[in-house]
């Protein structure tokens, strides 16, 4: 089970816009106005052309799914936005799932404690003998409630509500809806997850990406191996000198010569 986090806000916006397939409910009282699920990110043909952030409003086009672009391969990102006084988008990039899923549709439940539960459905719970995928999500939610900030409990299940055993544990998290009206907070992405799309991919090496075992090659030139988050999980790390050397900013920051996350949920 992850450990239940308070995040502070990261003020980063992101702009997001590609097709997809999306389910949206037809009955206006419900809290889930639509829902998105993306592609296996593990090829490139699966990744969608979008803006990078620029400071912008966060936009999101009505009736196309959601997809981080390639700079956040390697972070599991969860972003927020009010759209209207009680209707927030919530955004899940690069969440770790069984592979050759088919994201039509999702849920959402608002309990009398204020704690929004996000599922993603995966009818028939199907497992495909690929490994680990990348995929993301968005939610439209209607009902937030606005007195405090938003706890999500994130997870994947089947068509009559039941957790589908081989997926992962349930996520656990609250986010600064409560002060911030958007925003973005990142973590290192599941290490085995990005190990698969890094061989699809052949980006080894690459911002982000594992680095530091034997069977993994050292990264580029421009990027030196260290602690994204945590010590025990390294990744190839931009240099810098200041924050304003880092992408991302406001979820990457310079420590120590390296840009890492400013903060984790």
């Amino acid at each position: 089970m992850m450990a239940r986090n308070t995040v502070l806000l990261l003020p980063l916006l992101l702009s997001v816009q590609c097709n997809g397939t999306g389910t949206e409910t037809e009955n206006p009282a419900a809290p889930l106005i639509s829902f998105h699920g993306s592609d296996c990110k593990k090829m490139p043909a699966a990744e969608a052309t979008v803006a990078s952030p620029d400071g912008g409003a966060l936009k999101h086009e009505v009736g196309k799914a959601l997809s981080f672009d390639s700079s956040y391969d390697g972070l599991q990102c969860i972003a927020w936005q009010k759209l209207e006084p009680g209707v927030f988008r919530f955004d899940l990039g690069n969440f770790h799932e069984s592979c050759g899923v088919d994201w039509q549709k999702g849920s959402v439940n608002i309990a009398k404690d204020g704690t929004i539960t996000l599922h993603a459905i995966n009818s028939g719970c199907q497992v495909a003998r690929c490994g680990w995928c990348i995929y993301d999500w968005s939610f439209d939610v209607r009902g937030v409630p606005e007195n405090s900030d938003a706890h999500l409990a994130i997870g994947v299940v089947d068509d009559d509500g039941n957790r589908c055993q081989s997926g992962v544990m349930p996520y656990d998290v609250t986010i600064p809806t409560h002060d911030a009206d958007q925003g973005i907070v990142c973590r290192p992405a599941f290490r085995s997850a990005v190990d698969w799309q890094v061989r699809a991919r052949g980006t080894n090496g690459q911002l982000n990406m594992p680095c530091g075992s034997p069977d993994q090659t050292a990264c580029t030139a421009d990027l030196s191996c260290g602690p994204l988050a945590s010590q025990d999980d390294l990744r190839c790390l931009a240099r810098c000198s200041t924050d304003s050397d880092c992408p991302l900013p406001g979820v990457l920051a310079c420590q120590e010569g390296t840009c890492r996350l400013t903060r984790t949920w």
